[in-house]
């Protein structure tokens, strides 16, 4: 369960995902929200095998993300 800043920060990434699909992809049907959920709760390597709910509570976790959102969408990753 999410606590509420997690939520907010949860919704500012659907947010994110939803503008990269929108400037490199097609967006019909896709779903971001449902995505992110997803996404949320899997394994990242980039992340250390740890998942990106994990990362939530904090500052620079949360910037983590954000940060490997828009690697994934540049194709690099550091």
């Amino acid at each position: 369960m999410l606590s509420g800043k997690e939520k907010s920060r949860r919704d500012k990434l659907v947010t994110e995902v939803e503008a990269i699909v929108n400037e490199s992809g097609d967006p019909h049907g896709f779903d971001a929200a449902a995505w992110v959920d997803n996404w949320l709760h899997q394994s990242v390597p980039a992340l250390g095998g740890r998942t990106p709910a994990q990362h939530l509570e904090t500052d620079d976790g949360f910037a983590l993300l954000i940060r490997l959102l828009r690697q994934s969408q540049a194709g690099t990753y550091s």
